[in-house]
């Protein structure tokens, strides 16, 4: 093997990339981790986290830091459909919301702590492999540098433009879906509770809703583009329009702010299937897969996943064996870990989004409210 940089690169900062590098460093792996943006930033993201986070928090050692930042607590969740039936239930585990903002410096920040070489802000724009190692280009505000490692992970989100050059298939495809998230005052909802989240469903449209800290609610909505030049607030006001419990909670000056804030949103969301490696490079977080924010916790899955490829990595080096036999086991095991989730997630998304399904909610939630326990299995099941 030829001369390397680094032991392990890193491209992304967020909850997985930074979680990977902290379980890296935490062995001893010489890590630098690459980051576009400047943090702190905001994201799409319907900023909910389940209690496999949590875990994740232990095992790094920063779980008292994390409560330290007063995340707000979840305990409940209700679904309200458009045709007036609804269910809820409890979490078996802790959750919390909190924005992105403040959750992906806290963790960039515990990486630096740890030992994590940081680039930032900064943009890989190729990767070239040469045998064994990776030959990174990467573009800083004032300048281009080489890095070269034997060990890549990609953590870079739901897209990026080296989706295309590295030529995943997914990346080509144009999926119609898209996703919104405002930060909105709680002075413009009506009788929302502070420890639960909501989940509202129209034509074509679900969304989320949640405190964040004592003062802001997250509204996150994921919608099917079905035709060009329609707003985000006619979304939202079709929603209203469309299922009663959510005009219920929300107040008259609600759609004046919604003018002013900020939109923090992602289109063409792929949920379909992406190779776990490409050519080698260990894909985590929502670079392997993007998971339904109906039936899943996203963020979980990037902290499971950022696990999974440190626990193989580490474990090879321990046994004094090739890492280039990482990827093969990664595939395995990830599909182990994750593919009962994704394809309960699959069906959900599908029962929700599809016309031909909507005669079955009734069914559905009448025998969601006789067996309360079993819409909370449901839901646990697609989190843990």
């Amino acid at each position: 093997m030829g001369i390397i940089d680094h032991e392990v690169i890193i491209i992304g900062g967020g909850p997985a990339g930074s979680s990977a590098a902290m379980n890296l460093a935490n062995y001893g792996f010489d890590v630098c981790l690459v980051e576009k943006k400047i943090f702190p930033r905001e994201t799409l993201c319907g900023e909910f986290l389940s209690g496999e986070v949590f875990e994740n928090f232990k095992v790094l050692g920063i779980d008292k830091q994390f409560l330290s930042l007063k995340p707000n607590f979840i305990k409940s969740f209700k679904f309200f459909f458009e045709n007036g039936k609804s269910f809820s239930g409890h979490f078996d585990f802790k959750s919390f919301g909190i924005k992105r903002s403040v959750l992906d410096s806290f963790l960039l920040e515990n990486a630096k702590i740890k030992g994590v070489k940081v680039i930032q802000p900064a943009e890989v724009k190729e990767i070239y492999r040469e045998g064994e190692i990776f030959n990174l280009r990467i573009k800083e505000p004032d300048r281009t540098t080489a890095l070269n490692t034997g060990i890549l992970i990609a953590a870079y989100g739901k897209q990026n433009s080296l989706d295309i050059k590295l030529n995943r298939p997914f990346s080509r495809v144009k999926s119609g879906f898209n996703g919104i998230k405002y930060h909105v005052s709680k002075k413009y909802f009506n009788s929302i509770e502070k420890d639960e989240i909501r989940i509202y469903t129209g034509k074509n449209i679900y969304c989320g809703v949640n405190y964040v800290d004592d003062e802001t609610v997250t509204l996150c909505f994921l919608f099917k583009r079905t035709e060009t030049g329609y707003s985000y607030r006619q979304h939202l006001m079709d929603l209203a329009g469309s299922n009663n419990d959510f005009r219920k909670i929300i107040n008259k000056e609600f759609f004046d702010s919604i003018n002013y804030q900020k939109v923090y949103g992602t289109g063409n969301i792929f949920f379909g299937r992406r190779r776990k490696t490409e050519n080698g490079i260990i894909m985590i977080g929502d670079a392997a897969g993007v998971i339904s924010p109906f039936s899943g916790d996203g963020i979980g899955m990037a902290f499971d996943s950022a696990k999974l490829a440190a626990e193989i990595l580490i474990g090879l080096k321990k046994k004094n064996e090739n890492s280039k036999k990482a990827s093969t086991l990664y595939e395995i095991n990830w599909r182990k870990l994750f593919g009962k989730r994704i394809l309960i997630s699959k069906i959900i998304q599908e029962f929700l989004l599809k016309s031909s399904y909507k005669k079955l909610i009734t069914p559905a939630m009448d025998l969601f409210n006789l067996f309360p326990s079993f819409s909370s299995f449901i839901v646990n099941k697609t989190r843990t």
